[in-house]
């Protein structure tokens, strides 16, 4: 195999490759002895393994911390209406907001692992009360 260091054979100790080898001093023809070989390995501090956690999928978007800084897991019906629900004070937007937002509650039902039920539920609000406001206001006109 060639030289090698102290630590290399502490390394092949370790992951029990050295029981097949056996170890011969550089500057002479005599091997090391069973008990010389276990010195080496005993003075030499090994650093500790490096284990590395597999990335953690994350299954249910409800566990998920970035769910409160961006829409992800989210459902995107739920995301459609959380928007129309802000330009609902349009009339226009208002029975899209409501119709997208009852469209997620289906799909939240569903998809348990999604999210978005509050922002699904807000566009119904802002959608339902715009069509309250605007049509208590053509009410007020009419007479």
């Amino acid at each position: 195999m060639g030289s090698i260091s102290a630590y290399a054979i502490a390394d092949l100790f370790h992951t029990g490759k050295l029981s097949v080898m056996r170890v011969r001093l550089s500057d002479s023809d005599r091997f090391l002895s069973d008990e010389e070989i276990r010195a080496v390995v005993a003075s030499v501090q090994m650093p500790p393994q490096m284990s590395y956690a597999p990335a953690q999928q994350i299954q249910d978007g409800n566990q998920d911390p970035m769910r409160f800084v961006a829409p992800i897991h989210a459902s995107g019906w739920a995301v459609a209406s959380g928007y129309l629900g802000l330009f609902s004070v349009l009339l226009i937007f208002a029975p899209f907001s409501v119709l997208t937002g009852v469209l997620a509650l289906k799909d939240l039902k569903k998809n348990a692992h999604k999210t978005g039920k509050g922002r699904a539920i807000f566009g119904i609000a802002m959608g339902v009360g715009s069509m309250v406001f605007w049509g208590l206001i053509l009410l007020a006109n009419m007479r």
